[in-house]
This record gives C-alpha cells, structure tokens and sequence, in this order.
C-alpha cells in the first residue's frame, strides 16, 4: 500500500486490518492459529460477507449499555427486543449454546460486514441494506483464534464496557465500546460488543500498529507504511518512531495503569495509530477494553467503584499484579509490537535500536513516578507455552526488560 495511493480512509483502513500483517504474527507458536471458514478470513476470504440476526425477547436476553454517550446502541434494540448478529461460523456450531432457542427467534435484518484484523471482530457497512453509523462488533466465536477459544460470555462484556467508561473518564484515546448483547443466562450466556470506528475525517487514516511494520501480503515488495512516513515527515527515522509512537503508545499505558488500575493490551492488533498523509499528525490509539484490572491500585488512588465480574487481579486472578504488568507491557507492547517495529526500523532506516530503548526508558521512567519501583517486576514474564493454552499460567523468563 503506498501513501500517494491512499483514497477512501475505511477502505485503507480495512486494506491495512486484512492484508499488512505478513510477518508480524511469529511471536510465539500460536500466533498464526485461526479456526475460520476460508470465506469468513481476513485475508483469504471475500471482501465483505452477509451476517445474520436475530431478534431476541427480553426473556432470553437483554442489551446492556454504559455512560458513554452514543447513538449506536439504537441500532441493537426497538424497545422490547435486542438485535443479536451471529457469526455464521458460530451459528453452524452445533455445541453454541442455545441455538435451539435462538433459532425459534424472529430473523433480523442482514448485516454487510468486512472482516478485521483477528477475525471475530467486523466492520458493519450496511444492516439490512442500509447503511449504518461507521462502527465494528466484537463477536461470539466459539473457535480458536491465536491461543485462545474466542468465547464472549457475559462477564467480559460486563468488564469491557466498564473499562470503557473508565477510559472515557480518563479521556483516553480509546475507540469506545458503548454497548454489549447478552443472550441466555447464567455462566454460559453469551454475545456481542459495539465499539466505535477510528476517526475517518479531517483527512485522518488510522491503520493497526502492525500496519506500519508489516509487509503487503499482495504486494511483498512494496515498502512498509512505516517507511513511508518517515520519509513524507522529514524527520530522523529514529526521532519519528520514538517521539510519534513509542513514547505516546507508553505514556498510554503508564498513564491508564496509574489512573485506573486497567493494564492495557498494546499489541500490534490494539493499538493504532492515526495520521495525516503528510505525517505531520500521528496520534496512537487504541481498542478492545477486555483487559485486567489491579484494585490495588485503585485502592491507591481512592477510587471505589464496584469492581468488573472478571479478569481482577486478587480476585478471580490469583496472579500477581506486576506479573499481569509485565505479560501487558513486556511481552504483549513490547515483544509483540515494538521488537518488530525497532527491528524494521534497524534493517530498512538504518535506526539505532538502542536509540529507541533509551527512549522507551526515559518516557517510563517520567510517567511512572513513584510507581516506577513497583508496578512492574525486575524480568519479564509470559505464558508458559508447556502449559494448555486454555489453563495459562505465566512463567519469569529471566529476560531483562529492554522498553522500560
């Protein structure tokens, strides 16, 4: 993909999501594993494939909302039902639970959506052949993307629009989820989140961080987009990618974490970043709120809120804190992300990895503050790959951290 090339920003935004992540999925032994139709996948399959849905009465579920403000969620209810879009590949399951019940529901609408980046996550362009407020739907997907089945229950809806309105307080730059469909009951209900689109306007292009590092897997030998807005800025390749990118992308982190508790997932999936085709303008964002949160330090900072049903450390999570830290910030942000980014920037620009380093350590280091000694453990850790990947557990890997 090349930047004078660029037209419509959703259509390079989905270019980007499905066909500029060759070589960036080598991180581990599962990384590449996706259980999808070959028609449903992001980069082999159609451009776009009809979804369907189904109206859902009160008793069988319900839509659940946060403070966010936002017209979407109109779009999910008439007043008494809840419009719940399905996977086609979860809906051919034979073991997703209640399909007997969910197939008795009134039909809804057909949903035109485009495939992202990991898959169960689409773009809705059109429901029932209309077109729609730009947005994408985070769904149900009882198969294995990566290391994990990509169940959505209950509880991590709960969770995800509760880290969103605590990002929305923040004033984050977060794509907000601003609504979640819950259907059936129990441990075993299951559904939908609605978060919003990246910004389309102004002349903006939002592409996923591993964009900028990927090749094109339809044209391998084009250059990266990172290499391209190097150039186009002017500026030294190593002042660019540190002051634009690494250094926002951990400010982000640090500052979410110290504010909040909520220990983000900053792989080259979740964070994005935004810019002008001159480059003059780079903003990192980023998406997806099913994250973990410490209550310790929200105890800290005084904030009482009742806490998510999942993913709390000390509660449901018995992990330590710094561990979870270490998997967020080392492994998923920095082995995941900024490892691919700095080794780039070494082989085409000529960067100075340990430039980057310096860089990354000195942000941490002035917004951690007084958090610096203890929010992160000396080494970093990751998932034990001898375990199951459904029973994780992390291990220390003895490696010395090298982006803090």
């Amino acid at each position: 993909m090349h930047l004078l090339a660029a037209a419509d920003p959703i259509e390079w935004w989905h270019a980007a999501e499905r066909y500029l992540g060759g070589g960036t999925r080598t991180y581990s032994k599962y990384a590449d594993i996706t259980d999808i139709s070959p028609v449903f996948h992001p980069q082999w399959g159609t451009r776009s494939f009809t979804m369907p849905s189904f109206w859902v009465p009160e008793t069988l579920g319900g839509l659940q909302t946060n403070s966010i403000a936002s017209a979407l969620p109109q779009l999910y209810h008439d007043g008494e039902r809840m419009l719940l879009p399905v996977h086609p590949d979860a809906l051919a399951s034979a073991d997703l639970v209640g399909r007997a019940e969910l197939l008795d529901c009134a039909p809804g609408p057909l949903f035109e959506v485009v495939p992202l980046a990991n898959a169960r996550t689409v773009f809705v362009e059109t429901i029932d052949g209309a077109a729609v407020q730009p947005h994408q739907l985070k769904l149900h997907y009882p198969r294995r993307i990566s290391r994990f089945t990509r169940r959505l229950r209950k509880p991590m809806i709960e969770l995800e629009l509760w880290v969103a309105d605590e990002l929305a307080a923040l004033n984050a730059p977060c794509l907000a989820e601003v609504c979640g469909g819950v259907f059936g009951s129990g441990s075993d209900a299951w559904g939908f989140v609605v978060r919003d689109a990246p910004p389309f306007d102004g002349g903006t292009y939002t592409v996923p961080l591993f964009a900028l590092y990927g090749n094109d897997i339809r044209a391998s030998e084009d250059p990266t987009l990172l290499e391209q807005l190097v150039e186009v800025s002017g500026v030294r390749a190593e002042t660019f990618i540190a002051d634009r990118i690494i250094s926002p992308m951990i400010r982000l982190w640090v500052r979410t974490a110290i504010s909040t508790g909520c220990l983000l997932e900053p792989h080259g999936q979740n964070a994005l970043v935004s810019f002008t085709l001159d480059a003059r303008e780079v903003e990192v964002r980023y998406r997806d709120c099913g994250v973990y949160v410490d209550p310790e330090i929200r105890r800290q900072q005084g904030l009482d809120r009742p806490l998510p049903p999942m993913n709390v450390i000390g509660n449901d999570l018995p992990v330590p804190a710094p561990h979870i830290g270490s998997l967020t910030y080392d492994s998923f942000m920095g082995h995941h992300a900024l490892d691919y980014l700095a080794e780039l920037a070494r082989k085409r620009l000529g960067a100075d990895s340990d430039v980057l380093h310096e860089a990354a350590r000195a942000t941490f280091a002035a917004e951690a503050g007084a958090f610096s000694e203890t929010l992160l453990p000396n080494t970093v850790y990751y998932y034990d790959d001898t375990a199951p990947p459904e029973k994780w557990r992390l291990v220390d890997t003895a490696r010395r951290p090298h982006w803090r």
